[in-house]
């Protein structure tokens, strides 16, 4: 067992596994799948069109390796993570993919109590659902299943001792990263956009003394909090040549280890503006003889250089001078700056991650760098990203019932759900999400009786959606403010419709938030509003070069408010979202930007007429 294992530190990327291991990891995965080398493994060819379409949304990568077993037995050796392995200790794994490696940590490990994995991409998932039951069927004397709901989660238990493999398909912000408290170890070897690690790290303050984890990110490139870091890298870790088998590089892939250690002073920096990181990798061309841009995180690459990187993104500064600043000599310079997107910090310096992707020599030298193009950005226009969100919006409008909520019931139901929403997230920007849904719900399902429950299950799914684990998980319990909110409008109902709503208590909203998810045939990230606004914008910039940073904010919040009223409105029940967005920020194109002629819109014959009632010089 690799928790007995002791000595010094071995050398190499890997250590050999027990053959008992090894055996019954074929039993639940078939020989073909342990140890698979390269890129085209099972967990990749697995993937539906739904799940890619899925990641490009979002804007994260489906790249898929895994550690080979000999890989994990060097990592639960006891110089790395088998120090923690005690018994009745518990290990949890995040992004488990196909649960190969939580597998042989279960297998492995006999003093550990409870091994958990979880994984979002379903398909993946299921690999792992059918092992654990092909292994339970190979060896009943040994295993069991004893929880099983398909697609959701399954508990495999050792028969003798009531140790437990629980696998679940989930997000590890809503479920899994709440355990970080009671685990010893934490498996945690996936790469995560960066927009996510201020919220990884914040939750990771919480870990318990002692644990150890094993992670894909260096901890002091991705500690983007002012909380303090309690982790300090184990000492036989520190050297690079520390590396493990993996499927995409057997000969050592660079992981990192790290343990919980209070008392130490932090060796790891908390630095919001952490200037080192960038999920971009310079890579040479060998026909076009250049360099091109690839990330790390879409898998996407472009010849462009990259705008942001991390946290940071470039802009440029035109020149500017007042009355003081004219008597002084001193003016406001046209050159590149750089903001950091967390905090608002901006700085003329490029920041490590843009100056190593060659934006160092930008200050003051517009020229140099490459121009976006009006092709180039209408390529982009119209890419899958933009095609996908169509179709999804498409389905979302065409698949709508015919039923509809009573106009005034409806307009307290949103000011609800706005309520709701800020109170949970401490934020607004998840309101039209919830105006699509309750929407979308309401056509199939119009009911007053149930419209608080709904509105409470609503605001939950939202939160749970787009704010992953970071939500006020409280804000719903007893006697809490969510809770008032929600009965607060509750009794409106009941006095304004003459009708008897249904009490929400925690049994009634857990039951009706499935409701309500099985209504929408699960189909909850449908995009609204405000994502579709995101998207056009960034695009538009691409067409005036990224040139008119105030503009076109004034432009998106003229649209989030005409958006809201219009929502707001009866007829928002049968509107487009992705139609709307668009048709919004045509108009404030032309009512805010001025990039169009206002009578280039009306009928030829009235032009006459709009010509002559403007004022002298603007026709």
């Amino acid at each position: 067992m690799a928790e007995q294992i002791a000595g010094q530190s071995p050398p190499g990327p890997a250590l050999p596994t027990p053959d008992q291991v090894l055996l019954r990891l074929v039993k639940a995965f078939g020989a073909e799948k342990v140890g698979e080398t390269g890129y085209d493994l099972a967990a990749t060819r697995c993937l539906s069109d739904a799940e890619k379409n899925e990641a490009r949304r979002r804007g994260s990568s489906l790249l898929y390796g895994e550690m080979l077993p000999d890989g994990v037995s060097k990592a639960l050796h006891v110089s790395r993570l088998g120090e923690a392995l005690r018994e009745g200790s518990m290990v949890l794994e995040l992004g488990m993919g196909s649960g190969t490696v939580a597998m042989q940590i279960f297998l492995q490990s006999a003093s550990v109590r409870k091994v958990v994995g979880v994984e979002i991409v379903r398909s993946r998932y299921m690999i792992a659902e059918a092992a654990l039951q092909r292994l339970a069927n190979e060896e009943p004397h040994s295993f069991r299943i004893t929880e099983h709901i398909s697609g959701q989660r399954i508990t495999l238990e050792e028969a003798t001792t009531g140790r437990s493999l629980q696998c679940h398909c989930a997000d590890f912000f809503s479920m899994g990263l709440d355990l970080v408290q009671n685990c010893d170890v934490i498996f945690f070897a996936v790469n995560i956009p960066w927009k996510l690690f201020q919220q990884l790290c914040q939750r990771l303050t919480e870990v318990k003394e002692g644990c150890r984890l094993f992670t894909y990110h260096r901890l002091d490139t991705v500690w983007w909090t002012e909380d303090p870091c309690p982790f300090h890298q184990v000492e036989v870790n520190i050297p690079e040549t520390d590396t493990f088998s993996t499927s995409w590089s057997p000969h050592g892939f660079r992981f990192y280890v790290y343990i919980c250690d209070r008392k130490r002073e932090s060796s790891i920096k908390a630095d919001v503006l952490n200037e080192t990181f960038s999920e971009w990798q310079v890579m040479w061309d060998e026909p076009s003889q250049s360099y091109y841009f690839h990330n790390q995180e879409t898998e996407a690459s472009q010849w462009e250089m990259p705008r942001t990187a991390g946290a940071w993104q470039v802009h440029w500064s035109e020149a500017f001078e007042s009355i003081e600043q004219e008597r002084t000599g001193d003016k406001e310079h046209q050159a590149w700056f750089f903001v950091h997107g967390f905090s608002g910090h901006a700085q003329w310096e490029a920041p490590k991650c843009l100056a190593d992707l060659g934006w160092s020599w930008a200050y003051g030298n517009p020229e140099m760098c490459e121009a976006w193009t009006m092709g180039r950005a209408l390529e982009g226009l119209y890419g899958d990203e933009m095609i996908c969100m169509w179709k999804e919006d498409r389905d979302c409008f065409e698949n709508q019932g015919s039923k509809t909520l009573e106009k005034s019931a409806r307009l307290g139901a949103l000011r609800c759900l706005a309520v709701l929403l800020k109170g949970m997230t401490r934020s607004e920007s998840f309101w039209f999400k919830a105006v699509l849904l309750l929407d979308r719900y309401s056509s199939h399902c119009a009911s007053l009786p149930k419209l608080p429950l709904t509105c409470a299950a609503i605001a939950r799914i939202v939160a749970k959606l787009d704010f992953g684990g970071g939500y006020d998980r409280e804000f719903f319990s007893e006697n809490s403010a969510g809770r008032l909110v929600a009965k607060d409008f509750a009794t409106w109902v009941d006095k304004t419709f003459n009708c008897a709503t249904e009490e929400i208590t925690n049994s009634t909203l857990k039951n009706h938030e499935i409701e309500v998810l099985k209504a929408l045939d699960w189909k909850v990230d449908y995009p609204c509003l405000e994502q579709w606004l995101h998207m056009i914008s960034v695009h538009f910039s691409g067409l005036t070069g990224g040139q008119n940073t105030v503009q076109l904010q004034m432009m998106m919040q003229f649209v989030l408010m005409s958006g809201r009223a219009i929502l707001m409105n009866d007829l928002g029940q049968r509107l487009s979202h992705g139609d709307l967005a668009m048709g919004l920020f045509c108009v404030s194109v032309v009512l805010l930007q001025g990039y169009l002629p206002l009578m280039s819109l009306k009928p030829d014959e009235e032009e006459r007429q709009i010509a002559s009632s403007q004022l002298p010089g603007r026709v």
